[in-house]
């Protein structure tokens, strides 16, 4: 698991920090298994939290980030 996590830090490295924090939107979704976690910089870095695979099959639906295609983007819920 700790490639699974270390292709998540350098994703999450390739963040834009200023676009996530003027987005209102803290929940982040995992690309590698759709688990999301509210996350908040720390110095200056976004730290996805180690983790199991998620194991419901529930869609995400809330508003939160994810990877579209290769570019991270706010997706699901409403938008304002």
């Amino acid at each position: 698991m700790h490639s699974i996590e270390t292709q998540l830090q350098a994703r999450l490295q390739a963040f834009d920090l200023k676009r996530f924090l003027d987005s209102g939107v803290a929940l982040v979704e995992c690309p590698n298994c759709a688990r999301t976690r509210s996350l908040e910089p720390r110095s200056g870095v976004l730290r996805f939290p180690s983790h199991g695979k998620r194991k419901t099959h529930t869609p995400n639906t809330e508003q939160r980030w994810a990877i579209e295609q290769t570019i991270w983007e706010v997706v699901g819920g409403e938008r304002t």
